[in-house]
């Protein structure tokens, strides 16, 4: 049961992640970069947590 809660975790953290990404917040030092690094954060932590929820003890 943890591995599955920590999966649903992550799914979680990976669209909080996207929505971050679509927003784009002002920072003018690392605007486009930042945008660009949770993007690709969002779509690698899904992917993980859709693993770790679906695996079998």
């Amino acid at each position: 049961m943890r591995r599955q809660l920590q999966g649903i975790s992550l799914i979680l953290f990976g669209i909080l992640l996207a929505l971050f990404a679509q927003v784009n917040p002002w920072i003018p030092i690392i605007d486009d970069l930042l945008g660009t690094i949770s993007g690709y954060a969002s779509i690698i932590c899904g992917i993980i947590g859709v693993i770790l929820a679906l695996k079998k003890d």
